[in-house]
């Protein structure tokens, strides 16, 4: 089958991925740490922006809506964005800062400190009025699907919730959810859910077993099944899939020495646009839970390359 091009507004937190290289020779004599003879800087789209940015290289027509502060990472965002065929809506408060994590690491990209610049404060109801009319005129430009990709910076309160999921209801609008802790119930409430397994023991308050039977009754006790289908991501051991009576989980694939960053983004980036092309349930597991594996290969936050993309569909569809 052949992925055409959808129309996808991604609102959600957005943050620059930054890496600080250098070689490391020698440890510091003044205290129990690296040092690090500095190299280059390699700024990358995280968060939101980098559900955006697979969108984008997976050929789709990508809107992202968010908030950013009046600064440097704001600046570097929109130059991001705007190199990668990504329409950014960015709206300013000079209040917060935009979200910088900034990674020290050598030239394998070991990590050796991260510092992360950042707000978790929710934005004020001026911010809010602005976002819901922003919303609101981007949803009629034909936009066929939403994704919510939630860092809990703030961006997500329970009234732009409540907003987004009506305004897709009124004009049959797909809705996608990538939820974190805070707004996890809020955001169960659409067409496609995808917690990872640690969010999703974090609302149950225990450890749970990976095995299909307990993750499907613990998301019952839950009343996770609002959602139309649910997927949850088990690092390496896969994901699981539910939707009406189908479920079951697809095992996951063995990479040496794997970069997760970013991965879930992948995944959530990934399953958003085959639901908009009526595949399986299993199918959408099968070919995400391959993709994840593929950037989670590479060093630092990347991406999965169209061609690739399309031949793991092949593959999947075809046995």
């Amino acid at each position: 089958m052949k992925i055409k091009s959808s129309k996808i507004l991604v609102i959600g937190d957005v943050m620059i991925d930054r890496y600080i290289i250098g070689d490391h020779n020698r440890d510091s004599p003044e205290a129990d740490c690296a040092i690090l003879n500095y190299s280059r800087t390699e700024d990358r789209l995280g968060g939101a922006a980098n559900v955006a940015y697979n969108l984008s290289q997976l050929n789709q027509e990508v809107t992202l809506l968010s908030v950013t502060g009046d600064d440097e990472g704001a600046a570097i965002l929109k130059n991001l964005c705007s190199t990668n065929r990504i329409n950014c809506h960015a709206l300013i408060d000079p209040e917060r800062p935009t979200t910088i994590k900034t990674r020290y690491v050598n030239d394998a990209y070991k990590q050796y400190l991260r510092l992360d610049h950042e707000t978790t404060q929710s934005i004020s109801t001026e911010i809010e009025n602005n976002l819901i009319n922003r919303i609101t005129e981007i949803s009629k430009s034909g936009i066929e699907l939403i994704i919510i990709q939630d860092y809990n910076k703030g961006l997500l309160t329970n009234r732009i919730i409540d907003f987004i999921q009506s305004i897709c209801k009124e004009n049959d609008i797909k809705l996608s959810v990538d939820p974190k802790h805070n707004n996890f119930r809020a955001l169960s409430d659409c067409d496609l859910f995808k917690p990872n397994l640690k969010e999703l023991e974090h609302q149950y308050g225990r450890k749970i077993n990976v095995n299909k039977d307990e993750i499907k009754n613990v998301l019952k006790k839950l009343d996770m099944d609002k959602a139309n289908a649910v997927y949850v991501t088990l690092a390496d051991k896969g994901i699981y899939f539910q939707q009406g009576d189908d479920y079951g989980i697809i095992n996951g694939l063995t990479v040496t020495d794997p970069d997760v960053s970013g991965a879930g983004d992948t995944v959530i980036s990934v399953l958003s646009i085959l639901l908009l092309h009526g595949l399986s349930c299993n199918d959408m597991a099968a070919i995400s839970n391959k993709c994840g594996a593929y950037v989670c290969k590479e060093q630092g936050v990347y991406f999965v390359k169209n061609t690739d993309f399309q031949e793991l569909i092949h593959q999947t569809i075809v046995h």
